[in-house]
């Protein structure tokens, strides 16, 4: 596989650079009537009942399992549907093939791949963007989290034309979060902490906004805007359309880490820089990723692997899996990769993966997509290494509902978990919390015992009476006033 910078791509490359109508499919329109509301999930424009409706519900377990929706007509002719939740074959249906963060580009046996956030939306341009990004250009980048803020100004030739960070403190300690975010849904809490957050993020708003205004002309010539942040935090960035216009804000296709300098330098080679592979590279053949499988014979741990010789899309499902990203995961995942034993090969599954990080929404996805809980690996099956008692019953539940898919036996799944074992379980949390409620009630409720009376002896008396000195013996008896008196005389 060879690498070169976007910006340096070969002319020869360029110039063999050839389209297959066939290839590029043009994404359906939705044509929005007055009054309509637009469905993206059945490429209709329709009203709000519809959200509720059998077909919309049908074309969301279809996208799901990655197959085109279907019409009105299509959906009433199919007899064989007679309640939503129902198992369909869908055989006559090939699946929709997910979007790969890449436009890929054939040049005879090998592909060219960019990453499509560098170009325009409309495949048909692509051709004449890499050309556009062959002439010097400047890009905005952008990133916010947890506080932190960095923002820099680049060229075509890595000049940094401007750069800023920021930091406060905003986020809370231990129980993470933006202020902000606890008090929309626990209500604004008096602390001084909380106070200091709350003021932080205004004066980190402010701070953000007023360096945006600075920049307007440096970011109004830029080509590009790539910004990463929380999605109720973008108002931050982009408050001002006369600043930052929205049809050149781009996201970053892969994740990032703390915003720094060094990460949006990072970020910037990666985005802009193109793979030239074989289109047969998929294929584990090399010397050197044998040599990880041996390693990883010792330990299922993925942090102990090499990172770099991992092929880049695991890293982004491993990753995705690890921070709970469904949707994410889901765009970057084929039926093959869950399927296929291309994983098994680094000594895990995905679905192995996820069960030692307890992703329970992940494992259901897993397994209702056809991954095998069967398979063993380093002699554990993935129900083994599981790290919840959560991500332990979404096996349990699919047992319940799919009994004679897998050998369950096999898998170690110690038996299903109904609905009504659920029930029974949640009956008895609730009845065990109510006891503890009581028996808490019961100890405030009862008076605090009175101290018992110490008895002092004639014995005690006389060791009390030796260890008074003289001064003492005469103050025995004095008022208050007296013992001051006593004392001033004394000094």
């Amino acid at each position: 596989m060879e690498r070169f910078p976007v910006f340096k791509i070969p002319s020869r490359l360029l110039d063999s650079i050839e389209y297959e109508q066939d290839v590029i499919e043009e994404e359906e329109e939705i044509k929005i009537e007055e009054g309509g509301i637009p469905c993206t999930t059945c490429l209709i424009s329709t009203t709000k009942s519809h959200f509720k409706s059998d077909l919309h519900l049908y074309n969301l377990k279809r996208k799901v399992k990655q197959l085109k929706p279907l019409t009105e007509d299509e959906f009433d002719d199919k007899s064989d549907i007679s309640s939503i939740d129902e198992e369909s074959s869908e055989d006559e249906t090939e699946p929709v093939k997910q979007g790969s963060p890449y436009a890929e580009f054939k040049i005879k046996d090998k592909v060219l791949q960019v990453y499509k956030q560098v170009l325009s939306k409309d495949p048909k341009e692509w051709k004449d963007n890499l050309l556009e990004l062959q002439q010097k250009s400047t890009f905005t980048l952008l990133m916010m989290a947890s506080g932190h803020f960095s923002a820099m100004i680049i060229d075509s030739e890595k000049k940094q034309l401007a750069h800023k960070t920021f930091h406060r403190y905003t986020t809370r300690r231990k129980q993470g979060g933006a202020q902000s975010g606890n008090d929309n849904s626990k209500g604004k809490a008096n602390s001084a902490g909380a106070q200091i957050r709350r003021y932080n993020e205004q004066v980190l708003r402010e701070e953000i906004q007023q360096l945006l205004k600075d920049w307007k002309p440096l970011i109004n010539e830029s080509k590009y805007v790539f910004i990463k942040c929380p999605v109720q935090s973008r108002s931050v960035i982009l408050f001002d359309e006369k600043v930052i216009d929205p049809s050149k804000v781009r996201s970053f296709p892969f994740i990032t880490n703390r915003p720094t300098l060094q990460e949006l330098t990072r970020a910037f080679d990666l985005l802009f820089t193109a793979n030239y592979v074989e289109i047969k590279e998929h294929e584990i053949k090399s010397k050197k990723e044998k040599e990880i499988v041996e390693k990883v014979q010792t330990h299922l741990q993925i942090q102990e692997l090499e990172r770099e010789k991992i092929p880049e899309l695991l890293q982004y499902q491993l990753e995705a899996i690890k921070k709970g990203r469904l949707e994410y995961l889901i765009s970057i995942l084929d039926k093959d990769s869950i399927t296929s034993t291309f994983p098994v090969q680094y000594g895990f599954t995905l679905l192995h993966y996820a069960s030692e990080q307890g992703q329970p929404l992940i494992i259901k996805y897993l397994l209702e997509n056809g991954a095998d809980p069967t398979i063993a690996k380093l002699g554990k099956r993935p129900y083994d290494v599981c790290s919840t008692k959560e991500a332990r019953d979404v096996y349990r539940r699919h047992m319940h509902r799919y009994p004679d898919q897998w050998d369950y036996k096999l898998a170690n799944v110690p038996g299903p978990l109904t609905e009504e074992m659920e029930e029974k379980q949640k009956e008895k949390e609730r009845e065990r919390r109510k006891k503890e409620r009581e028996m808490k009630k019961k100890k405030k409720e009862q008076p605090e015992p009175e101290p018992t009376p110490v008895i002092e002896t004639k014995q005690a008396k006389k060791v009390t009476l030796v260890k008074l000195s003289a001064t003492e013996k005469q103050s025995i008896g004095m008022s208050p006033e007296q013992r001051q008196r006593l004392d001033r005389e004394k000094r």
